[in-house]
């Protein structure tokens, strides 16, 4: 997998392509357009530094979004639920991801 990575507002976000999506998931392309449909509901409250981009035609999905949606999806959509989902944490979601793994070592060693 090869991801984009870039810095906006002074943290780093992972964006992937809806292709490498569908080969994160395991699901079909109609399934990660449902998905960004759903999640632009709650880009501005919960996730507040946009959920997608395009460079030239090629459309690329925050993945650290993606993957605290898809943990959060059933809560999220309940109404009495969602006020007990803990609040959208990027640093937490790359770590869970593995990003910041040889950071670490680096720290340690």
């Amino acid at each position: 997998m090869n991801a984009v990575i870039t810095k906006l507002c002074r943290r780093p976000v992972y964006w992937v392509t809806q292709d490498e999506a569908m080969e994160i998931m395991h699901c079909k392309k109609r399934t990660v357009y449902d998905l960004i449909k759903e999640m632009k509901a709650y880009e501005g409250s919960r996730y507040p530094h946009g959920i997608t981009s395009q460079i030239g035609r090629e459309k690329l999905i925050d993945q650290l979004v993606l993957q605290d949606y898809m943990r959060n999806r059933d809560r999220l959509k309940n109404k009495n639920l969602a006020k007990h989902v803990e609040p959208y944490d990027p640093v937490l979601q790359a770590r869970l991801l593995g990003f910041y793994e040889e950071e670490l070592k680096e720290d340690v060693a």
